[in-house]
């Protein structure tokens, strides 16, 4: 897919837009682009099927409001910390 795209070339994503100002940012061994979305919520303020509800949610808002090429993962994290300081 990104085999002799230049910088200034079009995306083969389809956007329109050149390569350098849109997938190329941040492509890592010329790998094909990732739209990931991240949602990090508290473990005690959201269960495990809620947590399930939320990311089919934002997907399907996602997919009603946004337009965009290809595919978007939503992925929802409960999280738990434990920090510590040794003075």
């Amino acid at each position: 897919m990104w085999k002799g795209t230049g910088r200034n070339d079009p995306c083969p994503c389809g956007s329109g837009k050149k390569a350098k100002n849109c997938c190329w940012r941040g492509i890592i061994n010329l790998s094909i682009p990732n739209r990931e979305l991240r949602v990090i919520v508290g473990a005690d303020k959201i269960d495990d099927i809620e947590t399930e509800k939320l990311s089919a949610d934002i997907a399907k808002k996602i997919q009603d409001e946004m337009t965009y090429p290809g595919q978007v993962k939503i992925t929802v994290i409960r999280e738990t910390r434990a920090v510590s300081y040794a003075k």
